[in-house]
């Protein structure tokens, strides 16, 4: 009697033992608020990779948990959210944010507790300098504009305007429009700026039309870019308008409509 409750004893342990605990990711997006058309793809696809590599047996045999969190875009609440995924959920590593300041303001928290943390940002400033527990997987600004320059000097393009928001993000691609100019043999000959939340901006784009520039560039995110590229329709401006990296995604072409024809 006494080997066989000890076999099942054996065997009961054995059972627990290999049930394995998930690997606990934080994803910190923004799912509401003026980059929720951002936040939302990315936590689709997580949930589609998870999904996935647990279909595939998990990571060494554990499966993969993912905890989900909205920061609405504010950095405050970023905050406050990431506090949660630590603290509380005991995540491993953290997969966000999605804007450029909630993540610079994550910063102290995620360095504090020493785990990984992957942004989904355009903007340069979270890797910049190298921080030991900040990584993101998008493209730097400064190479963003790289890329564009290196489109318009092949097109022997000499001129441009640019048109920037007045946030983070856009304020950080007007600096390195600016910056990096001259290495291209390109002269910006007018530029201009407008609010993230604007619904018009015929009064700058009226003014740009008033140069002599060959192409416009526009550094965004969200709804304003389609407002962009609809003003520009509308004022006929006549010129090739290039979007940033931050307008990659199929929103800005529901919002844009027609006005996103040709629009590089």
């Amino acid at each position: 009697m006494k080997k066989i409750l000890l076999l099942a004893l054996i065997i009961g342990l054995s059972g627990c033992a290999q049930k394995k605990q998930p690997i606990k990711i934080g994803c910190l997006f923004a799912l509401s608020g003026p980059a929720g058309h951002i936040g939302l793809p990315s936590k689709w696809v997580a949930q589609m990779a998870a999904e996935r590599i647990n279909k595939e047996g998990g990571i060494n045999g554990r499966p993969v948990e993912l905890i989900i969190a909205d920061t609405q875009g504010k950095p405050s609440q970023a905050v406050v959210a990431l506090k949660r995924l630590i603290e509380k959920d005991k995540v491993v590593a953290v997969i966000g944010p999605t804007r450029t300041g909630t993540c610079m303001a994550s910063l102290e928290t995620i360095e504090k507790a020493g785990i990984p943390m992957i942004a989904c940002v355009g903007g340069t400033p979270p890797v910049v300098p190298v921080r030991k527990w900040v990584f993101k997987s998008p493209q730097k600004t400064v190479t963003a504009v790289e890329k564009v320059y290196e489109y318009l000097q092949s097109k022997g393009i000499e001129k441009i305007a640019i048109i920037t928001a007045s946030d983070k993000f856009g304020q950080e691609g007007k600096e390195s429009l600016t910056r990096l100019a001259a290495n291209y043999g390109l002269a910006i000959v007018g530029e201009e700026t407008f609010e993230p939340a604007d619904v018009d901006v015929t009064v700058q784009l009226t003014k740009l039309k008033g140069t002599d520039a060959q192409a416009l560039i526009c550094w965004t995110i969200g709804p304003a870019g389609a407002i962009v590229a609809k003003n520009a329709k509308q004022l006929k401006i006549g010129i090739p308008l290039i979007m940033c990296h931050g307008l990659a995604d199929p929103n800005f072409l529901e919002l844009a409509g027609e006005a996103a024809e040709g629009v590089i």
